[in-house]
C-alpha cells in the first residue's frame, strides 16, 4: 500500500452503531446482493464521512460501475465503464492492497486523471475478492480533503467491508451454484421419472433403510397411490404384510454388493386372481463408491406363466395323444436320425424307443423292415417340393414274418431353431384290408340280390299281373260283386308290389351312382321333368312357377333328374283339400358368412341347389326328417305313393356331397331344399 499523506488517530465516535446497523443488515437473510451492496456503501460513507462509495467489477481493461452511493453530486453513475487507469482504483489493483489518499492536490496525484475528471481529494479502496482471485474495488472518495488523514481502523473498516462483500458474493455464487445443481437434479429426476413412468413394469429406488426414495407409476398404480405419495415412505407404508420379509431380502442385496436376478413370486391381487411377477434386486452406489440403497424392478409375467402352462398343458395333450394313437408315429431328424418314436411303433417295430431316438431305420430295424421303412422316412422326396403338402402314400412294410400293409402320412415341419424335421403317421391297414374285402363280397351278395329282384321275383309278379288281367277281360262281368272287389284288390297289390321293387332297384342303384364328371345345368333339367309331367300338371289344373338363374350343379344329370321329379310330383300330390297344387321353383344359395344368412341350416360351408316351395298342407315338424327314410310316409294310403320317392332325392344328395331338408314356407305350405356344398 502507497500512502501520500500522514494519517492521525480516528475517533471512536459512531463505530459502533455503524457496526450495530452492519450487523443487522447481515442478520436480513431475506435482502438481496444488491441491496447488500447498497447498504455497506451507505454505511462506509457515513462511517468515513466521505460523499461517494463505489463498487466496482474489474474485468481485464474494464472497470464497470457495479453499485453507487453518492451523498452529493458526482459524474459518476451505475452501468457506467471507464478504463482502470481514469480512476484511483489502478494503484488500488497495482498493489492489489488498501490504497488511500487524503488530500491528493499536495500529490502527484494531482495529475491523475481520476483527479482530472473526478477532483477527488480524498480516496479509500481496497480489492474486493471472491473465491481468492480479485472481483473488483471497493472505493469511498470525496472532493473535499479529510483533515483528519485516515487511520488504520479507516484501512481495517474499509477491508472489513470488502471481505464482507466478498463473503456475501461467494455465499450468492454458491447458492446460484446449488441452485443450478438442484434444478439440474430435479429435471434430471423428472426426466428420469418419465422414463420410468413409460415402463410397464413396477420400479423403485430405495435407500438402505427401506424407505422408498422414488418409483414410477406402474409401482403406485399397484397400491392406489401416485409416485409422489409413496416418496419418501417407508415399504411397510404400503406392504405391511409382507414388510419383514421385503427387507430382508433388500438387506441381503446390499449386504453382499451382488444384483440378485429372476426371483419369481406369486402374489394374490384384488378379487382373489392370481399374478406372477419376476423381480430383480440390484444395489446402488454413490460417488464415493459405497452402496446407498438399491433399485428393484418387477415385472409381471402373469401372461408368460400361463403361456407357459397352456404349453405344458398342450405338451402333456400332444403326449398323451401321441402315446396312446393306434398309429405308429414318428419323427425324423435332417439326417434321417429318429428324434421321436410313440409306443404303437415301438410295439409294432418289437423296439424301444430309447434304442431308437438318435439312431437311422437301417441301425434299430431287421434289414429289411430298415430298408423298407428308410424310403417312408427320409426327406430327399419332401425336400424337393419344399415340404409345402403332407404327402399320403401305401407301403407293404415287412414286419417279422409278415407284411402289414401301411397307409403313411408324412410331412416336413421347422421348430424354433430352423431345424428341419420329417414327422409321420402310419395305419396298419391290415383290418380296413379285410373289411374291404368282407364289404367287397357283400357288394357282391348285394348285386346278386338286386338281381333276384329285378329278374326272379319281378317274374312270378308279371305271370300275376297278366292273369289277372286275362281274368277281368275274359270272366270279370260273370263274377259276382265280392269276386269282381277280391280280383281288384289282387291287380293293385300286384302292381303295388312292382313299384316298390322298382323304387328299392332305384335306391339301390342311387346308392351305388356314378361320380359327377362335370357340372349340370339344371334349369334345362326342371324344364324337362315338367315336359315329362305335363299330362300330370294339366289333370291336377297344377300352378307352377320356374325361377330365373337357376344354378349349375356338380352331379350326375341322370340323378338330379330323378331327385328333381321325385320332389315335382310330391308337390303336386299333396294339396289342400279343394286346392289346386301352386308350386314355386327358385335359386337356392346360402352363404354362413353373409349378414342375412340368419336361418340356421346346421352347416358352416356354402350351398347353392333348388328350393321347391308349395301351398299344401305342410309337413308336421316331428315328421320332417321320418319322411325322408324307405317307406315312411307323412299320410295315409290315400295319397298314392311307395314312400320311397323322398329316401331316393336323400340318397341322390348324399351320394353327391349335399343335403335336402323341409321347413315351413311363409305363405304356408312347405319348402323342399335341394342344395349341394
Amino acid at each position: 500500500m502507497r500512502d501520500f499523506h500522514a494519517t492521525t488517530p480516528a475517533s471512536q465516535s459512531g463505530l459502533a452503531s455503524v457496526l450495530a446497523e452492519l450487523t443487522k443488515l447481515l442478520r436480513n437473510h431475506t435482502r438481496s446482493l444488491d441491496e447488500t451492496f447498497d447498504g455497506v456503501l451507505a454505511l462506509g460513507c457515513r462511517r468515513l464521512g466521505l460523499d461517494v462509495g463505489v463498487i466496482a467489477r474489474v474485468r481485464g481493461t474494464a472497470y464497470d460501475v457495479r453499485s453507487l452511493c453518492a451523498m452529493s453530486g458526482t459524474a459518476l453513475r451505475v452501468g457506467q465503464t471507464l478504463a482502470p487507469g481514469q480512476t484511483f482504483c489502478e494503484k488500488t489493483l497495482e498493489g492489489e492492497d488498501t490504497f488511500y489518499v487524503s488530500n491528493a492536490a499536495h500529490t502527484p496525484l494531482a495529475g491523475h486523471p481520476c483527479f482530472r475528471a473526478f477532483a477527488y481529494e480524498s480516496y479509500i479502496g481496497t480489492p474486493i475478492r471472491v473465491n481468492g482471485r480479485v472481483w473488483g474495488t471497493l472505493s469511498f472518495a470525496s472532493r473535499d480533503a479529510l483533515g483528519r488523514g485516515f487511520d488504520p481502523q479507516d484501512r481495517d473498516f474499509v477491508e472489513l467491508l470488502s471481505a464482507i462483500l466478498g463473503s456475501e458474493m461467494d455465499r450468492d455464487e454458491l447458492d446460484a451454484k446449488m441452485h443450478a445443481a438442484v434444478e439440474e437434479s430435479e429435471h434430471a429426476r423428472r426426466e428420469t421419472q418419465a422414463v420410468l413412468d413409460r415402463l410397464p413394469a413396477m420400479v423403485w429406488r430405495k435407500d438402505t433403510d427401506g424407505n422408498i426414495l422414488q418409483c414410477n407409476e406402474a409401482a403406485a398404480k399397484a397400491v392406489g397411490c401416485t409416485p409422489d405419495q409413496m416418496a419418501g415412505r417407508p415399504v411397510a407404508a404400503f406392504y405391511p404384510d409382507r414388510a419383514e420379509q421385503l427387507l430382508r431380502e433388500d438387506q441381503a442385496v446390499i449386504e453382499s454388493g451382488k444384483p440378485k436376478l429372476g426371483v419369481i413370486e406369486s402374489l394374490v391381487g384384488e378379487g382373489g386372481q392370481t399374478h406372477y411377477v419376476q423381480t430383480d434386486k440390484m444395489p446402488t452406489r454413490n460417488t464415493a463408491g459405497e452402496i446407498d440403497g438399491l433399485v428393484v424392478v418387477s415385472t409381471d409375467i402373469t401372461h408368460l406363466k400361463q403361456a407357459e402352462d397352456e404349453l405344458r398343458s398342450m405338451n402333456v395333450r400332444f403326449r398323451a395323444f401321441m402315446n396312446n394313437s393306434p398309429a405308429i408315429k414318428w419323427a425324423v431328424d435332417r439326417d434321417g436320425r429318429y428324434v421321436f418314436v410313440n409306443p404303437a411303433f415301438e410295439e409294432m417295430m418289437g423296439v424301444a424307443a430309447s434304442d431308437c431316438v438318435g439312431r437311422t431305420p437301417e441301425e434299430v430295424l431287421e434289414p429289411k423292415t430298415g430298408n423298407a421303412f428308410e424310403v417312408v422316412a427320409r426327406q430327399a422326396d419332401l425336400l424337393k417340393q419344399n415340404g409345402t403338402e403332407a404327402q399320403t402314400i401305401h407301403v407293404d412294410l415287412p414286419v417279422g414274418d409278415r407284411i402289414v400293409p401301411l397307409m403313411v402320412t408324412r410331412f416336413m415341419y421347422t421348430d424354433a431353431k430352423g431345424s428341419v424335421f420329417v414327422g409321420g403317421s402310419a395305419v396298419d391297414l391290415t383290418d380296413v384290408a379285410a373289411v374291404q374285402r368282407e364289404l367287397a363280397q357283400r357288394n357282391k351278395d348285394l348285386k346278386a340280390l338286386l338281381y333276384v329282384i329285378s329278374h326272379d321275383l319281378r317274374e312270378p309278379l308279371r305271370a300275376i299281373r297278366n292273369f289277372s288281367g286275362l281274368v277281368v277281360e275274359r270272366e270279370y262281368e260273370s263274377l259276382g260283386q265280392s269276386s269282381q272287389d277280391m280280383l281288384n284288390r289282387v291287380i293293385r297289390g300286384a302292381e303295388r308290389l312292382d313299384q316298390l321293387l322298382s323304387d328299392v332297384l332305384t335306391l339301390s342303384r342311387a346308392q351305388r351312382a356314378e361320380p359327377a364328371t362335370g357340372m349340370v345345368p339344371s334349369g334345362k333339367i326342371v324344364k324337362e321333368v315338367l315336359s315329362d309331367l305335363q299330362a300330370t300338371v294339366d289333370r291336377t289344373q297344377a300352378e307352377v312357377e320356374v325361377g330365373e338363374d337357376l344354378p349349375e350343379l356338380k352331379i350326375d344329370a341322370f340323378w338330379l333328374r330323378q331327385a328333381i321329379h321325385n320332389l315335382i310330383t310330391n308337390a303336386l300330390k299333396f294339396t289342400k283339400d279343394g286346392e289346386s297344387p301352386d308350386l314355386s321353383i327358385r335359386p337356392y344359395r346360402y352363404d354362413p358368412v353373409a349378414s342375412d344368412a340368419s336361418r340356421e341350416v346346421g352347416v358352416d360351408r356354402e350351398l347353392t341347389g333348388l328350393v321347391f316351395e308349395d301351398k299344401g298342407p305342410g309337413v308336421e315338424e316331428h315328421q320332417r326328417e321320418r319322411i325322408f327314410g324307405l317307406f315312411q310316409r307323412g299320410v295315409g294310403r290315400e295319397v298314392p305313393g311307395t314312400g320311397a320317392g323322398l329316401a331316393i332325392v336323400a340318397q341322390v344328395a348324399e351320394r353327391y356331397g349335399g343335403r335336402v331338408w323341409v321347413e315351413d314356407s311363409p305363405e304356408g305350405g312347405s319348402r323342399f331344399i335341394l342344395a349341394f356344398y
